[in-house]
């Protein structure tokens, strides 16, 4: 006998249990968002304000981030100081283009207060949910890619 949607029992039992364990752990993380957002500590206030970064407390919840785009200043910011290059961030993110990449970093540099406390934010909301540190705060080699120079 088929599902409605035309599988076999033994498909739709596995894409229940799939879904099932995927929306457990959104749950889980949105939960643990939840309890953080009551007790979120503000970040520092911003020293040097740059043309392509905006902090907005309903983006994000208030981390700096790239105009246009969703990335976060600490995810470029974290990808640079681990070894990245221009060239390759350029690569990863080719819908901000060089002056907002370049703004993104230069904003990081010139405010380090707030992406100290944006990154240690990020680890204390990544640490309660259970879930690996990001990339860009660990002390890890950045990943060659087939289109990094040095893979050449």
């Amino acid at each position: 006998m088929r599902a409605p949607n035309g599988a076999s029992p033994e498909q739709s039992l596995q894409q229940a249990r799939a879904s099932r364990s995927v929306s457990l752990d959104v749950a889980r993380v949105a939960h643990v968002a939840r309890e953080c957002r009551g007790t979120s500590v503000s970040l520092p206030i911003v020293l040097v304000p740059h043309p392509h970064v905006r902090v907005d407390p309903k983006v994000l919840a208030g981390s700096p981030y790239v105009v246009g785009s969703r990335v976060p200043v600490r995810r470029l910011f974290g990808f640079y100081r681990n070894g990245a290059t221009l060239e390759t961030l350029l690569k990863r993110y080719p819908q901000l283009g060089p002056a907002k990449v370049m703004d993104a970093l230069a904003f990081a540099l010139d405010n380090p207060e707030v992406m100290d406390a944006d990154i240690a934010r990020e680890q204390n909301l990544l640490q309660k949910s259970g879930a690996k540190p990001s990339l860009g705060a660990t002390a890890l080699k950045q990943i060659p890619l087939p289109f990094d120079p040095d893979t050449k």
